[in-house]
């Protein structure tokens, strides 16, 4: 598999405030995570965690109730015990 077979885009807007938007693409069938995590690694968010479908996907993430500050949205696609694509993404919090 290529790595090519997924995509996490860019998120928009970024700076947000409260809310921001991903797309992302799933090659193939495969175990999808995406979390968000403050600075120092504690997940802050679960976005989505179980079997995607390959296809386009669409997120609106709410952080309401979140501090101002930097953050990352993490996707990771596992197929068996095989990490098959994992990318990481800054995002910055203004309120």
């Amino acid at each position: 598999m290529e790595p090519k077979d997924f995509h996490l885009s860019s998120a928009y807007p970024n700076p947000f405030n409260n809310q921001v938007r991903i797309n992302y693409y799933i090659g193939q069938e495969s175990e999808v995570t995406i979390h968000i995590t403050n600075t120092i690694g504690e997940e802050v968010k679960l976005i989505t965690k179980g079997i995607l479908h390959s296809g386009n996907y669409d997120e609106q993430i709410d952080m309401t109730g979140k501090s101002s500050g930097v953050y990352f949205i993490s996707l990771r696609a596992v197929k068996g015990n095989n990490i098959i694509y994992s990318k990481t993404e800054k995002i910055s919090l203004i309120k």
